[in-house]
């Protein structure tokens, strides 16, 4: 039940250091709660944790997905690049008309 869950997660925080060796083993647990605990109680020891053990997922960097948005933006960029270069052009095409004038 929950209070002993409670307890047993106290009593392992009170022993600090020496519970270390069965947190990191809790990680391995199937139980989400169990791992969600442990995870908790290494966390306030200032203990790492394993990411392969982790019970949420840890994001990882899709280089495929990470090039293509780099490439939309790429995209837009030289768009703007070129919407910027034919104002410019227009500017300079007028004043030059106002120059020979």
């Amino acid at each position: 039940n929950y209070e002993e869950r409670e307890k047993a997660e106290k009593g392992l925080k009170d022993s600090g250091r020496l519970a270390m060796p069965l947190l990191k083993e809790a990680l391995k647990n199937g139980d989400p709660e169990v791992v969600i605990r442990a995870e908790r109680l290494l966390l306030a020891q200032n203990e790492s944790i394993d990411a392969s053990s982790a019970v949420l997922p840890v994001p990882k960097e899709d280089k495929k997905e990470e090039g293509k948005d780099t490439k939309n933006a790429d995209k837009k960029d030289a768009e703007k690049d070129k919407d910027t270069d034919k104002k410019d052009g227009d500017v300079a095409e007028t004043k030059a008309a106002e120059d020979e004038s």
